[in-house]
């Protein structure tokens, strides 16, 4: 069973709240899966300086960054949003 698999299993995503970190252009949850917000070190117009012309990211598939958390606490980053049913993270450690 593939990750997509795997968080299906355990999670509904017709009515969880997800939070995802650092999804770039390959969520694990797509925005039309389910209420999922995300989170990265830039917002989506940064994310896409940084990695245009990078061969491993499709700028033009970027997920919308919903919070940013550069410095500071994880919970300064997503203020107010929580609490979330799930968080996940993927292609964070690369």
């Amino acid at each position: 069973m593939d990750r997509r698999g795997l968080l299906r299993q355990h999670i509904d995503l017709k009515t969880a709240r997800v939070l995802e970190i650092g999804a770039l252009a390959v969520p694990l949850v797509a925005p039309d899966e389910g209420r999922v917000e995300y989170v990265d070190h830039l917002d989506t117009e940064g994310l896409r300086r940084e990695y245009r012309g990078h061969p491993g990211v499709d700028v033009d598939r970027l997920v919308d960054v919903t919070h940013v958390w550069n410095s500071g606490t994880f919970a300064d980053a997503i203020g107010g949003a929580g609490p979330f049913d799930a968080i996940v993270s993927s292609h964070v450690f690369e």
